[in-house]
């Protein structure tokens, strides 16, 4: 049984300038969070349920690049 239903992790490594797209694989939502706020106040997950989890996938998103690129 969970204590909580909800809590706050701190994920190591991330950069403060970069975007972090996160996936929710129970609900299907995306959602960009950038660095720096993931560094400072951190990722919260809230279960909504008592015996449940969660289960989130993330990634870096890569810079968009500044300019006109012509498609080949």
């Amino acid at each position: 049984n969970a204590l909580q239903d909800s809590a706050t992790v701190y994920l190591g490594g991330l950069k403060d300038d970069a975007s972090y797209e996160f996936f929710n694989s129970d609900t299907k939502e995306k959602f960009v969070y950038s660095g720096k706020i993931l560094n400072s106040e951190g990722f919260t997950v809230v279960l909504k349920n008592r015996r449940s989890s969660a289960l989130f996938r993330y990634k870096a998103l890569k810079e968009k690049k500044r300019g006109y690129q012509k498609n080949r």
